[in-house]
């Protein structure tokens, strides 16, 4: 308990500077969704389907009190009826070390306005036992009352450890919450603490569209990076956000945890020697059999083979770069080519927008050793731009190969 209140003296500070309406938020899902945790948490849970269980009722059997009693309340019938409240009576003389019918005690308390005999009916079932998750929604509920982040998100962590229910209620309000800047250093620092939740929620939240930039906010700040990399949650956020067209908040991410570092918006791994970088920024190499790509050992370093059966065409190497808009210089030299001279492998560069217009066209040297150039214009309204090597179907009989050992563009 002592390191408990330590920790949270020391992230005190910036609760006073969460904003509001992430607090309200907090305790509107958390108050709408304690009743019905009851009802799923409670100590008969795994007993009689609706109906059965009050048939059964024995005056001697708590666990038979409190189905039924969780019964009623499926059925719509308030915490404070008098049927519901005998019934948890009766459990709680027979069994005083089950939070379930302090829980429906609290919530009848609840029902007729008694904060405090509500808080005395919770305050006993969290000394009984931390698995129960209508409990732990009514600590994090009176932690966020009380501006304390420190303590709501304790318990944020110990109910995702103890109960499978947690997750789909506590996820959402989590990312939510996350939304608010003065909250992603604390529920960061919570992330960078081994459980066996965190890959979940930062999947779920990578994955979504409403909350992949909070995400990607919580990786940024984040310490814990093995963690991150684990997960793949790096790499499910950038994919998102670059589906939503947020490049430069995926470029950080990728930055980031890719060991690149901000090696300018250029090519990344010109010379094919890195696979560890991942697509979209790293190369994304299409290897079918009949059409693709794949890094090769040529003399002692790396290249880029291509091939291509005959009648086959289509992209084999993709990578999205970010240039500056203005005038650019697009480079590569080859050194081999085998196949149709009328119909040459080429670059093409196009905006990563909606009209995904063609801004650049490098067509490879046919020449073993050539190096040959183009420029690209990038406009102002071309945020991203992804750099596609295409083969076109050649009329040969024997197909097309090849090898290019670099390709980069440069400002001009």
């Amino acid at each position: 308990m002592a390191m408990r209140r330590a920790h949270s003296a020391d992230v005190r500070p910036s609760l006073h500077r969460r904003s509001a309406a992430v607090a309200r938020l907090l305790l509107i899902l958390l108050v709408l969704g304690l009743a019905a945790i009851v009802l799923r948490d409670g100590l008969a849970n795994h007993l009689a389907q609706q109906g059965s269980a009050e048939a059964a009722v024995a005056p001697d059997d708590a666990r038979i009190a409190i189905a039924a009693a969780r019964a009623r309340l499926e059925r719509g019938k308030l915490p404070g009826s008098p049927r519901l409240q005998a019934l948890a009576r009766v459990a709680l003389d027979r069994e005083t070390t089950q939070p379930a019918p302090l829980e429906l005690l609290a919530l009848a308390a609840r029902d007729r306005g008694d904060r405090a005999q509500e808080a005395r009916w919770f305050a006993l079932s969290a000394q009984l036992s931390q698995r129960s998750l209508a409990t732990r929604l009514w600590l994090i509920q009176r932690a966020v009352e009380h501006g304390d982040v420190a303590d709501a998100l304790h318990d944020f962590d110990v109910a995702l450890r103890t109960s499978s229910l947690a997750p789909p209620i506590l996820f959402p309000v989590l990312a939510r919450a996350a939304a608010d800047p003065a909250l992603i250093g604390p529920i960061a620092r919570l992330l960078d603490q081994p459980s066996d939740w965190r890959a979940a929620f930062l999947h779920q939240s990578a994955v979504q569209a409403a909350t992949a930039p909070t995400a990607a906010q919580l990786l940024l700040a984040m310490h814990d990076r093995p963690a991150v990399t684990a997960a793949h949650a790096d790499q499910t956020v950038i994919a998102t956000l670059v589906g939503q067209r947020q490049f430069a908040l995926a470029r950080q991410v990728f930055n980031r945890f890719s060991g690149a570092g901000a090696k300018g918006q250029g090519v990344l791994d010109g010379g094919f020697a890195n696979p560890s970088l991942a697509y979209p920024f790293g190369w994304a190499l299409a290897e079918t059999g009949p059409l693709g790509a794949a890094r090769l050992s040529r003399a002692g370093r790396t290249v880029l083979g291509w091939n291509a059966d005959p009648d086959q065409s289509g992209a084999v190497a993709t990578q999205l770069l970010m240039l500056v808009p203005g005038r650019h210089k697009l480079t590569t030299r080859v050194v081999d080519a085998m196949g149709d001279p009328a119909a040459p492998p080429y670059w093409t560069v196009t905006c990563a927008s909606p009209g995904n217009d063609q801004i650049g066209l490098l067509r490879l040297p046919l020449i073993a050793g050539q190096i040959a150039g183009s420029a690209v214009v990038v406009p102002r309204d071309c945020p991203a731009e992804w750099l596609v090597l295409m083969i076109p179907a050649g009329d040969t009989a024997v197909g097309q190969s090849g090898t290019i050992a670099s390709i980069a563009v440069d400002g001009r």
